[in-house]
């Protein structure tokens, strides 16, 4: 993981992934990756704190439920259905509904 300055009033750091959580690069340029939300927001209690992929677009389909969307240091809440693009390197973090998001 490594870490980098935000470059906000805070100077918060920012943790860097391949994956969230996952110190592995993902290597192939082309790389698809396709999990549901459960698989790894279950593992951090529903919650994927900021963080960043210099590398990978994120496409994350919020099919049922609920999510807080923290981007670029601006955070909304949505409703399913809803569609959440992030472009590589864009520092971004989720907060799911627990109890009622399925994507």
């Amino acid at each position: 993981m490594n870490k980098i300055n935000s470059g906000s009033a805070t100077d918060q750091l920012i943790s860097t992934y391949s994956l969230y959580s996952e110190e592995t690069s993902l290597g192939d340029p082309e790389f698809i990756h396709i999990e549901d939300i459960r698989t790894r927001a279950e593992l951090f209690d529903w919650t994927i704190n900021i963080h960043t992929h210099p590398k990978m677009f994120q496409l994350v389909y919020v099919r049922k439920g609920s999510v807080r969307i923290h981007i670029d240091g601006l955070e909304q809440s949505e409703a399913a259905p809803c569609l959440i693009t992030v472009p590589a390197g864009v520092v971004h973090g989720f907060e799911f509904d627990q109890q009622s998001t399925e994507g």
